[in-house]
């Protein structure tokens, strides 16, 4: 069996997972050979894949270098499909469907011939918490709101000129409800084309399932496989897998004190570490708020990431408002430092808002666990049911500053007391990339079989 993997954003963790994924099922000797597709061979392409499993696709023209437009997306899936028949693939894997739905969509429909087709749904436009998304979910679940959306995304597909007109008109018409709203000076069209990406990503999962776009749709978590049934009830439990995310089981990390002294931690006291990006959903502000008046048992705070929402500024002045040590690093890290940064702690906070999504995972807080770190999550959707039922950490009231601020204390006061290691390193080997390649295995052969019984 020969399995295609493509990713349109392989970089950073995809590219990793793509890596890691070909080490661990390349087996030609049992009929198994995996190979990585993508649009632009890089230096880190190279240092992370044998020549001979990577494929740079050919005569690949989309006009543009921005992932992010309908060229760009439409020409990567069609180069996918194409090099899977020209090379004669039994498989090909869009490991992130999210962003390309519409394409897929437009393949099945043009009846053009393609090796059976696995997708993973990674959430990011589904699975939000915010009231908008609440709403369009229910609707999804109703009929008339599926049918119409569904509707609204047939008259568009395969003419980029009438789809254009019609976002247009809605942003115009969305632009002059802003102006007369609280919202006005937050609008702008980013925010509009997210809004509506979100809003239309439900139905464009229906529309590929009426079409047959996928043989097999694979989600990271219990509480997405609901939701993806809530959609659609057609996602027979054949066609829909549940694979959780990947971590790494770091067994090699520097010692507590070697880590602190490379990245210039000044403290042989705890210390509790929040990584990743500064976004408004991420809750950073929320964490920082909690610092105000702390007055429990001493611990220094890791801020590493790159401000987005929470600025430097905000950090600067949290700094001033709290007697907590903040030791920040406020800029992207590079992945050969990242280890450094859990070894580094003694526990990981990921102070998340709803708005993150009740059925998404987290790198952070996966990272943690394979660094054997208790969590401080907040108790919602799956942070809320792994860490109660693995017993990972604890869990704080989402969007309190005060309950987090008392979880603070309980977590300085003694780290170790706040979860169980044997657990933790339980939960953490049944998601390394070896174990979840076990049953990814198991989902192309499956699929590959059940293509060629139809």
């Amino acid at each position: 069996m020969r399995v295609l993997l493509f990713d349109l954003h392989d970089a950073g963790y995809h590219l990793e997972f793509g890596s890691r994924i070909v080490d661990a099922l390349h087996d030609p000797a049992g009929g198994l050979t995996v190979d990585l597709l993508t649009t632009a061979v890089t230096e880190r392409h190279e240092q992370l894949f044998p020549a001979d499993r990577l494929i740079e696709a050919s005569a690949f023209d989309p006009g543009t270098d921005d992932r992010g437009t309908d060229a760009y997306r439409r020409a990567a899936v069609d180069a996918a499909f194409r090099v899977a028949g020209e090379r004669d693939y039994d498989v090909v894997h869009f490991v992130e469907v999210d962003d390309v739905l519409e394409y897929l969509y437009q393949h099945a429909e043009s009846g053009r011939p393609s090796p059976a087709v696995v997708g993973t749904l990674d959430g990011g436009r589904f699975f939000r918490n915010t009231r908008r998304h609440r709403v369009v979910s229910a609707a999804m679940r109703t009929g008339p709101g599926a049918a119409l959306l569904q509707r609204i995304h047939r008259a568009t597909l395969g003419d980029p000129e009438r789809a254009q007109s019609l976002k247009d008109g809605l942003y115009a018409a969305a632009a002059r409800a802003a102006d007369a709203s609280a919202y006005r000076e937050r609008f702008d069209r980013a925010l509009f084309e997210d809004a509506l990406a979100s809003v239309l990503s439900p139905p464009m999962l229906a529309n590929c399932v009426d079409a047959g776009a996928f043989d097999r749709l694979i989600v990271k978590s219990v509480e997405a496989a609901e939701y993806v049934r809530g959609i659609d009830p057609r996602f027979a439990t054949e066609r829909l897998a549940y694979l959780p995310d990947t971590l790494e089981l770091w067994t090699d990390l520097p010692d507590q004190s070697t880590a602190r002294e490379r990245l210039g931690i000044e403290t042989d006291g705890t210390v509790l570490l929040q990584f990743g990006e500064f976004r408004h959903e991420k809750g950073v502000d929320v964490l920082l708020e909690a610092l105000s008046g702390y007055d429990g048992p001493p611990f220094t705070l890791v801020l590493a990431g790159k401000p987005v929402d929470v600025t430097a500024e905000d950090v600067q002045a949290a700094k001033r408002r709290t007697s907590v040590p903040i030791h920040d690093v406020l800029a992207f890290v590079p992945d050969e430092d990242v280890p450094l940064y859990y070894a580094a702690a003694d526990g990981v906070v990921v102070p998340y808002r709803p708005a993150f999504g009740l059925r998404r995972t987290s790198g952070p807080f996966l990272k943690a666990c394979g660094a054997g770190k208790p969590v401080l999550a907040p108790a919602f959707g799956f942070f809320d049911r792994q860490v109660r039922d693995r017993n990972l950490g604890l869990t704080f009231v989402p969007e309190d500053p005060d309950d987090l601020r008392r979880k603070l204390a309980r977590f300085a006061a003694d780290p170790a007391a706040t979860y169980d290691p044997d657990s933790m390193r339980t939960f953490a080997s049944e998601r390394t990339f070896e174990r979840v390649a076990e049953d990814l295995r198991e989902v192309y052969e499956t699929t590959a079989t059940s293509a060629l019984d139809e």
